[in-house]
């Protein structure tokens, strides 16, 4: 069977910034842009899909997980900055809108050099990343640039399931170091004491936050998309 592909198409026609939660009805493994699809050996446990933006793959599944893609528009000036600072600005907004919540001493990831590649997302720590304050990644997130503007993609944990490792087709070694990097790099919303925080609170304000910009120009469009099982 193919590996299916996240349609992320309908972003291009949008000429305001539009925050979607996408509604998970079933696990799956999501795929960085430049991962082999053979990487997965989910047996039956996880369905595979393949975003547009690079990076390692992430797990997610109904309850335990959040999944926030954030569309901003060519006019927007947050989409005309740089890759990188892009990433940082949009981690900015995350950053804020999850103070606005309650969550206090959150950073902005800015690693002094390139993130060495991983193939699971949690395990290491790239530009614009939210982190604790002890260092742990809260917010993994991801970019896909085109003409019409850029998408972020973006996933944090009510629970974090630490059992993807297992479900990847990678060395005994990489398996290993994986999951310590789990143990001690990456973090959830439980930890917080907030592992009931709702989505709509989050796209609410996100929203808010994008809205206060100084150029904000259009309110962002708040949606939610469904992906259904192949």
């Amino acid at each position: 069977m193919p590996l299916r592909r996240l349609d992320v198409e309908g972003f291009r026609s949008s000429s305001r910034p539009t925050i979607v939660k996408r509604r998970v009805e079933h696990p799956l493994v999501v795929l960085g842009s430049m991962q082999p699809a053979d990487l997965v050996c989910a047996n039956g446990q996880a369905e595979i899909l393949r975003r547009r933006g690079g990076g390692g793959a992430v797990y997610v599944d109904p309850d335990s997980s959040i999944w926030i893609d954030l569309w901003l528009p060519a006019s927007d000036s947050t989409s005309r900055l740089g890759v990188v600072d892009g990433l940082i600005a949009v981690g900015q907004l995350w950053r804020l809108s999850l103070e606005e919540l309650g969550l206090a001493d959150l950073v902005v990831a800015c690693p002094e050099r390139a993130p060495v590649p991983s193939a699971v997302c949690f395990s290491s720590i790239g530009y614009g990343e939210l982190l604790d304050n002890e260092g742990r990644k809260l917010v993994g997130m991801t970019a896909w640039r085109a003409r019409e503007g850029s998408l972020y993609q973006t996933t944090l944990y009510r629970v974090l399931d630490r059992g993807l490792p297992e479900l990847l087709n990678i060395s005994e070694d990489q398996r290993l170091r994986a999951r310590e990097a789990l143990e001690c790099r990456a973090c959830d919303l439980l930890a917080f004491g907030r592992a009931d925080l709702e989505a709509t609170s989050l796209l609410s304000a996100l929203s808010t936050m994008i809205d206060q910009r100084v150029d904000s120009t259009e309110e962002a469009i708040i949606a939610e998309q469904g992906i259904e099982s192949s």
